[in-house]
């Protein structure tokens, strides 16, 4: 989502100035925005031959989740535990003991959000669509334990630049 929005920083954008209003006021892009950039790539995806894809960065809540459920059919949400170990290796501060956090969260927004993913947990597990996995300190093993765990192993084994997965910054 952040490539998204950064993408719409630009002042030719028809967005531009509302981003840029919600930002200098220290406020979170309104949801109306996210989605509207949302279903606008996903429906340029669709367009372009696109069979899947991944967000990040969304959603953050029931009530975002709810929504998603609207406009896109999600198959799955990984959900990375965390231990306070790693979090406090990579943000400043956690929740507290036992509280785990998805991807986005450990790495891209503050520690006081933490707390709100649990409604948000427990509406993917009632759906039956939540694979908890756990984050390990060594960021290859990361990336190779989550490929086994979604049977994406053989897509990375592809030397096809066009169909290998390539793992995120953070799990290098």
């Amino acid at each position: 989502m952040a490539i998204l929005v950064s993408q719409e920083l630009n002042p030719r954008s028809s967005v531009y100035r509302q981003i840029a209003n919600a930002v200098n006021r220290g406020e979170c892009v309104p949801e109306d925005i996210i989605f509207g950039l949302l279903s606008k790539r996903l429906e340029e995806g669709y367009y372009r031959g696109e069979t899947g894809f991944v967000l990040d960065g969304i959603p953050r809540t029931r009530l975002q989740a709810e929504i998603l459920d609207e406009l896109v059919e999600i198959d799955l949400v990984v959900n990375f535990k965390c231990s306070d170990e790693y979090l406090e290796k990579h943000q400043e501060g956690s929740c507290g003991p036992g509280h785990t956090v998805t991807a986005e969260f450990c790495f891209n927004i503050p520690i006081s959000v933490f707390c709100q993913s649990k409604p948000l947990e427990a509406y993917y597990q009632k759906e039956k669509r939540l694979l908890d996995f756990q984050v390990s300190t060594a960021p290859r093993d990361t990336w190779q334990g989550l490929l086994a765990a979604l049977h994406l192993e053989e897509l990375n084994a592809v030397h096809s630049s066009n169909k290998k997965l390539i793992a995120p910054p953070f799990l290098r």
